[in-house]
């Protein structure tokens, strides 16, 4: 039988350690959301666990209920949890995954912040100079808009994920893709760039032969562009897209930007 002081001592190791232990509240609280948030970024650079976890928090406001929902309740938890998915997914496995999951529209950049701008009018103009329209209706956002480059705008073509989603009649087509590619792009941060959605109108002659929706984008030496998230790629506004291969002409009906 244990006696009365090694029970003792045993209770007040394990109050030790209930006290020191850090609870995933106690150390956000301690150092602040956004320094957490980039320690954790930082360490997702070399360490496959804390990769594929970072894709639970892309903002700092994320971390704690993030950590509530899979019931991490101390950063040992935390942490014991990232290196199990170390140890089952290796790095390559990790970064693909990373990949497939959250493609991220231009790698290293969060906001806008730093880019060229152009004010709502100057953007409606250069639309309008690229693509013809009678009676286009127009919708604006915000006042000023950053301009990507056309090798930024390419990337962002390029790597969108939408390509990959079966389309759907109605519940998933053209318009409800730019939709999701534009907020896609806003989930990163990229929100306010010079990215519309717009809606067009092909002709055969004088026939209309077929609607489609796309993004249409303004780049900064000011040239306008079409993005097909079913077709990956920078598409010229001379494109025709949505299946309308055999159209003549292309007119906007609506603009939202």
């Amino acid at each position: 039988m244990l006696n009365k002081r090694l029970l003792a001592a045993l209770a007040l190791a394990a109050s030790a350690l209930t006290t020191h232990a850090a609870s995933v509240d106690d150390w956000l609280r301690t150092t602040g959301p956004q320094q957490a948030h980039a320690r954790l970024q930082a360490l997702a650079q070399d360490h496959a666990g804390w990769r594929v976890l970072s894709l639970l928090w892309p903002q700092p406001e994320l971390i704690q209920p993030a950590a509530r929902a899979l019931g991490l309740i101390t950063t040992e938890q935390a942490a014991a949890l990232a290196d199990a998915l170390r140890d089952t997914l290796g790095m390559p496995r990790a970064e693909a995954f990373t990949r497939l999951a959250n493609p991220q529209p231009l790698p290293g950049v969060t906001s806008t912040a730093g880019m060229r701008r152009t004010n709502w009018a100057d953007m409606q103009a250069a639309i309008k100079a690229h693509m013809p329209g009678d009676g286009v209706g127009w919708y604006r956002s915000d006042d000023t808009y950053a301009l990507p480059s056309r090798a930024q705008l390419e990337h962002i073509a390029t790597v969108q994920p939408f390509a990959r989603w079966t389309w759907r009649e109605t519940a998933q087509d053209c318009d409800d893709m730019v939709q999701m590619f534009r907020g896609w792009l806003a989930s990163h941060g990229l929100g306010n760039l010079a990215i519309g959605y717009a809606s067009i109108r092909y002709y055969t002659g004088a026939t209309p032969t077929g609607r489609h929706a796309v993004a249409i984008a303004m780049d900064d030496g000011g040239k306008v562009w079409l993005i097909d998230p079913q077709q990956p790629g920078l598409h010229p506004v001379t494109a025709r897209l949505g299946g309308n291969d055999l159209a003549t002409r292309a007119q906007l009906l609506f603009v939202m930007h």
